[in-house]
């Protein structure tokens, strides 16, 4: 599937079993296709598969260059993370909320619900922005927002779900420290009066009804 969520059948083959004669006539379709090399597989642990990789592409040169973690090192700041989180309403019907993180930053930059994320929903919201995928990072954030947000919600509706995660994420990139960057918040508030910090006092201002608190300074 490329970015504008078109989907293309590369190679097919029937087999009476998923040996490694099998996966090895599947890989010679690619191999007469174009297909040069292989970066990543997805595969629910089938040795034939992976034999049949090793035999016909191991030997295949890569090109050399810098490594995934320079790369995000060199542009962290240009990459976005994006995954689906589904969620379970009060009558047990399914909703997808579907999120867009900056990977250098941590912020959120985009969130949508749906009760169908189908192709053409999903490709329209990758057309908003264009991201490149960093799925590691907005994995993790997935895990924040079940563990600090939805696992203490009843949702009824695909309405309140949008409400409750725009008020989590406004407080995910304005109030909540990250350890990825260094303790840091996604979205720094900048003060243009400098004040006495002996002197202002700190409120606690509630999210979400209580659940978390955000801690600012006053004079």
């Amino acid at each position: 599937m490329d970015l504008e969520g078109n989907k293309e059948v590369l190679a097919l083959r029937a087999c009476a079993e998923e040996s490694k004669e099998g996966w090895l006539g599947l890989l010679h379709d690619l191999r007469t296709r174009g297909a040069t090399q292989i970066d990543l597989i997805v595969t629910g642990g089938h040795g034939g598969l992976l034999a049949a990789l090793t035999e016909l592409f191991a030997a295949t040169p890569r090109p050399t260059g810098q490594s995934w973690r320079t790369f995000l090192c060199n542009h962290g700041g240009e990459i976005w993370a994006c995954d689906f989180l589904q969620v379970t309403d009060l009558f047990f019907h399914s909703l997808f909320a579907f999120f867009i993180i900056e990977l250098q930053s941590r912020k959120v930059i985009h969130v949508r619900v749906t009760r169908s994320p189908t192709d053409v929903w999903t490709a329209q919201q990758l057309r908003e922005a264009t991201p490149p995928r960093a799925n590691a990072i907005c994995e993790r954030f997935l895990g924040s927002v079940r563990r600090e947000c939805l696992d203490h919600m009843l949702i009824l509706s695909e309405k309140q779900l949008h409400r409750v995660l725009r008020a989590y994420i406004e407080y995910f990139n304005r109030a909540r420290p990250h350890q990825g960057i260094h303790q840091q918040v996604p979205e720094r508030t900048v003060t243009s009066v400098v004040s006495d910090q002996l002197a202002d006092r700190i409120i606690s201002v509630p999210i979400l009804g209580g659940l978390h608190h955000e801690y600012r300074r006053v004079a």
